[in-house]
């Protein structure tokens, strides 16, 4: 259950409150079950605005987790790119696609134009 209102844990203590205050009238005048259905209620309404204070934790909580979660997303990303980027920067580099598969340990001459060798 998702809260529209931001301050219905505060509505819900305050009632509960008023609704005490009631049952302590009402008990004063002797009418004792009336008293016990308000204190009833009060403790529901009680119980209530605990419910929601837990449920907005366990949304903040969430929000963090998909905060944290798409931040290491994007990190990882970031990083994978570097790496492709650094490969396309060495194969660029080489002289010639044989010369980049096995470090410049073999070079193919049909294609080889040995950039990476001094004459």
């Amino acid at each position: 259950m998702t809260t529209a209102f931001p301050g219905l844990r505060l509505a819900y203590v305050a009632a509960a409150v008023f609704l005490t205050a009631l049952a302590y009238l009402s008990a004063q005048h002797q009418a004792h079950g009336c008293a016990a259905a308000l204190c009833c209620t009060a403790a529901l309404l009680l119980t209530a605005a605990r419910r929601e204070t837990l449920a907005a934790r366990d949304r903040r909580a969430a929000a963090v987790r998909a905060e944290r979660a798409a931040r290491a997303r994007a990190l990882a990303d970031d990083q994978l790119a570097d790496v492709y980027a650094r490969g396309w920067l060495d194969l660029h580099a080489s002289c010639c696609l044989t010369a980049w598969h096995t470090g410049g340990t073999d070079h193919d001459p049909r294609h080889c134009t040995r950039k990476d060798h001094h004459a």
